[in-house]
């Protein structure tokens, strides 16, 4: 079952709930998740997942907490950010991206990843630039 508001509206919210057999066993999962569009260049939404599954083998329950942002500076210049904690995995990571049409269908992409795993204390980082150019022949 699934339940959106208007997406296009100022404040809109999403909702789902499925239920159905998982390998040996069966799943029950639940999504909600609210967004705010402030204006035409800022939106941002907060969205949470659960997942209660039962197994012969045992039974677990994970939650997924995800937030975006987007901004857009203009037509051609963008924003991008994700930012999500998963309770399985005990893992908070990050993806930031800009991105940069300097052209039609040519992009520079400069993205910033994080990765923190609370059981090591390790943290993964990357930055990575990405250039791409269209030559027509």
């Amino acid at each position: 079952m699934v339940w959106n508001s208007n997406n296009s509206a100022r404040f809109s919210v999403n909702a789902r709930f499925s239920n159905g057999g998982f390998y040996d066993g069966s799943r029950r999962g639940y999504t909600f998740g609210p967004s705010v569009r402030l204006n035409e260049r800022f939106n941002a939404s907060v969205n949470l997942q659960v997942n209660d599954v039962e197994l012969s083998t045992g039974s677990v329950v994970t939650t997924l907490v995800s937030t975006r942002v987007n901004y857009n500076f203009t037509t051609r210049a963008f924003l991008n950010a994700l930012v999500q904690y998963n309770t399985d995995s005990k893992q908070l990571s990050s993806n930031v991206r800009f991105n940069l049409i300097h052209r039609p269908l040519s992009d520079l992409f400069v993205v910033y990843n994080d990765r923190y795993d609370e059981r090591t204390n390790r943290t993964d980082r990357a930055f990575i630039v990405k250039m791409t150019y269209l030559v027509a022949f």
